[in-house]
C-alpha cells in the first residue's frame, strides 16, 4: 500500500474524531428536549450554568436555539476559552485558572 493511501485514511479518521469531540455538535441535539421540558414544566426562567474548558462552546447552541428563554447564566472556563460567549449580556463568562483553580474560579 502506498503512503498516500495511509495519509488519506489517517486524515479521515482524524477529521471524524474532531467532529465527534466538537462541543457544539455534542450539545445541539439536546436543545429541543430542554425546550420541551421547559414548556411542559411551566417554568418561568431558564438559567444556563456551565464550567470547564468547553463551557463556552457548549453554551452557544443553547443560547442560539433557545433564544430569549435563556434569561441569565454564568460560565466559568479556562483563560482564553471564553470567546464563544464573552459578548453575551445575559450570560456572564468568567475565565479562571485550570487545571489549578485560582481566585477567579
Amino acid at each position: 500500500m502506498n503512503s498516500d493511501f495511509h495519509k488519506d485514511h489517517i486524515a479521515k479518521i482524524f477529521s471524524a474524531a474532531l467532529r465527534a469531540a466538537d462541543p457544539h455538535r455534542a450539545v445541539l441535539p439536546h436543545t429541543q428536549s430542554i425546550l420541551s421540558l421547559y414548556r411542559e414544566g411551566g417554568f418561568e426562567r431558564l438559567i444556563l450554568v456551565g464550567f470547564g474548558k468547553a463551557a463556552s462552546p457548549m453554551a452557544r447552541p443553547f443560547i442560539d436555539s433557545l433564544g430569549e428563554l435563556v434569561t441569565e447564566g454564568i460560565l466559568i472556563t479556562k483563560y482564553g476559552h471564553g470567546g464563544e460567549t464573552a459578548k453575551e449580556d445575559r450570560v456572564k463568562t468568567w475565565e479562571a485558572g485550570h487545571p489549578l483553580p485560582d481566585e477567579n474560579g
